[in-house]
């Protein structure tokens, strides 16, 4: 390979041995172009000052930042943060301020709920079932789903203002229904031959150790009445079994059914009352 001597001016690369540049060789002030520099793979980390101050939209950081990155006095804001839907992901113990949980946030498990009635319904609107034989409801309201559980339950209380049917063998048929099984149900009830005769109606259903399993009666005291000719009061009580899947919203439902259309057997409910309660 031909070489420079001292005093000759270097024109071709053919003229410099191979590895015979060294540091020295390169002047202070020779500001040579990143252009023609290969630093692929060869920056580290002492390469960079402190007070470099390199922009962020120049890193690559994507699925880089770990927990430990993250200052302990980063406070960074909720509106950040994705929602977090993850079971387990948030204990029970950080829950703060209950209070504030909007009405349509959903509904508490009732393993949380304590053991007092909560009410869930309340209706003030009258209902009237006369002169019909169709089977006709007289109150109904959805329950959540996870309400029961698997050992809760409903209360229903209605006021019973009037239940009354034409001299002769008329009769109806109150059903407790949940969804579209009937919990309980009075059959032919005693004839009801009177005016204006009114009372209450107490209906219950739980779970029965599963949440699609169900137990449930309910008590109605209809009185002072016409049965048979004498004043009385007549009481009504009916019990049974479902096994409906209670994690769904379902409508408990009581209707009413009469033997006989007369415009004079009519029942009316004028408020109801819905409780949950947990075990």
């Amino acid at each position: 390979m031909p070489s420079a001597s001292s005093g000759t001016t270097v024109t071709t690369t053919a003229q410099i041995a191979d590895d015979v540049i060294v540091n020295a060789d390169i002047n202070s002030a020779a500001a040579i172009v990143y252009s023609k520099l290969d630093l692929a793979l060869g920056i580290v980390n002492a390469d960079i000052s402190a007070s470099a101050a390199i922009v962020y939209s120049k890193l690559n950081l994507a699925l880089g930042i770990v927990n430990a990155d993250v200052s302990a006095s980063a406070a960074i804001v909720d509106t950040k943060l994705a929602q977090i839907a993850t079971a387990s992901k948030v204990s029970g113990a950080a829950l703060t301020s209950l209070a504030s949980i909007p009405a349509g946030a959903g509904v508490i498990p009732a393993a949380n709920v304590p053991t007092s009635l909560i009410k869930r319904y309340l209706t003030t609107t009258a209902v009237t079932v006369t002169n019909t034989v169709t089977e006709t409801n007289l109150f109904s309201y959805t329950l959540p789903g996870g309400i029961l559980g698997t050992n809760g339950g409903v209360k229903i209380l209605m006021r019973i203002s009037k239940i009354e049917s034409v001299a002769g063998s008329a009769y109806c048929i109150i059903r407790l229904k949940y969804g579209t099984t009937v919990i309980a149900t009075s059959g032919n009830a005693a004839p009801l031959i009177g005016d204006n005769g009114g009372g209450f109606m107490t209906a219950v259903i739980y779970a029965s150790g599963a949440s699609n399993t169900q137990l449930g009666h309910y008590e109605m005291e209809i009185g002072p009445i016409q049965v048979n000719g004498s004043a009385n009061k007549a009481r009504y009580t009916a019990t049974g079994t479902g096994a409906v899947d209670s994690t769904l919203d379902t409508a408990i439902t009581v209707t009413v059914e009469w033997s006989v259309a007369n415009a004079s057997n009519t029942v009316t409910m004028t408020s109801a009352l819905v409780e949950s309660f947990a075990t």
